[in-house]
């Protein structure tokens, strides 16, 4: 029984609501919540909004300025990048540029080559008709002598 009555005894009594104070941040980081004024703020809360807004201000102000350095950054790395693919392209072209002249020069000495191959090849076949006539004349004003001289450069025995 002892209980019931207790617990009764403490359903009858009024809670007391815990007065609520304003809330201020420290370092001023957040908006003050005046608690006392519903419509107004008290005085604290004046003058911590007052320090917030002003920190807010300073805080974008900082933040456009490291914008601003980050775009001058952006700017001079773009700018340092184009020189260099800029200078990579000029050696690339430079190079390609002598390796064109050395394909060209050695497009000329084959065609020289080719040039002077050719006309030992006519020089030759001119020879070798020369010397097919001169044998051919040979052995038309001596017949005889030129079968033997076949015969013995063969190895052939030939008897007249």
């Amino acid at each position: 029984m002892d209980r019931r009555k207790k617990t009764e005894e403490r359903k009858k009594m009024p809670r007391v609501k815990k007065a609520k104070d304003c809330y201020r941040s420290l370092d001023d980081s957040r908006r003050p919540k005046c608690r006392k004024f519903a419509a107004i703020m008290c005085g604290p809360c004046e003058q911590a909004d007052a320090r917030y807004v002003t920190r807010r201000a300073e805080i974008l102000l900082i933040r456009k300025e490291q914008n601003r350095q980050s775009a001058a950054r952006s700017r001079d790395n773009f700018a340092l990048k184009r020189d260099d693919v800029l200078a990579e392209d000029y050696a690339l072209r430079q190079e390609e540029y002598e390796c064109d002249m050395t394909l060209y020069n050695l497009e000329q000495e084959k065609r020289r080559l080719l040039s002077a191959i050719h006309s030992k090849c006519l020089e030759r076949d001119w020879r070798m008709e020369q010397v097919a006539t001169d044998i051919s004349g040979s052995i038309i004003k001596n017949p005889d002598e030129a079968i033997l001289y076949l015969c013995q450069a063969l190895g052939i025995v030939h008897e007249v």
